[in-house]
């Protein structure tokens, strides 16, 4: 099976969100575990010592979250869409493909403005595009996503591959009802 790992699940701003809540959630953790776990003859306290185990839990679920990537695993006449985390697919779901004869590839502008994190003009404005690959039936009537990036290049080569392995046709959408 083809293996395509494209990017990182979240935007730089909800990384910075994951990072911050997975601290609080720690810190929390840790002060229950300082001050409540141990009581003044180092005794423990049974509730505190929940609480603590379970925002310490949270904390690493979040930090976890952050190096999961988006991708495909591509072969055998099958498409799965997959979580990978360090190179290795930790959770995948078969696409159905009954019906599906075509692909299509959109090109979307976007404009953000975060004036913090992107670069741009002065007035925080930042325009980049995103590819976009959907599984087209016969008449183009239904439209899934399959796949998104920023990058074509890696688009391209999905596309490339699926017409390969899978014989789906890149076609221009235009539905017929």
């Amino acid at each position: 099976m083809e293996k395509i790992i494209l990017e990182s699940k979240f935007t730089l701003y909800q990384k910075i969100l994951l990072i911050g809540a997975s601290l609080l959630f720690f810190g929390i953790g840790y002060k229950i575990w300082n001050e409540l776990f141990l009581d003044k003859y180092g005794d423990p306290v049974e509730i505190s010592s929940i609480w603590a185990i379970v925002s310490f839990v949270v904390a690493l679920i979040l930090i976890s979250l952050l190096f999961l990537k988006d991708g495909l695993l591509i072969g055998n006449k099958r498409i799965y869409k997959a979580y990978f985390a360090g190179g290795k697919p930790i959770f995948k779901q078969l696409v159905d493909l009954e019906d599906i004869t075509d692909i299509s590839i959109f090109k979307i502008r976007t404009k953000e403005n975060i004036e913090f994190f992107r670069p741009g003009p002065a007035t925080g404005e930042f325009e980049h595009y995103y590819y976009r690959i959907f599984l087209l039936n016969d008449k183009h009537t239904y439209k899934e996503l399959l796949v998104e990036s920023e990058d074509e290049d890696i688009i391209n080569y999905i596309a490339d591959l699926l017409q390969a392995e899978i014989d789906l046709k890149l076609n221009d959408y235009n539905p017929r009802f």
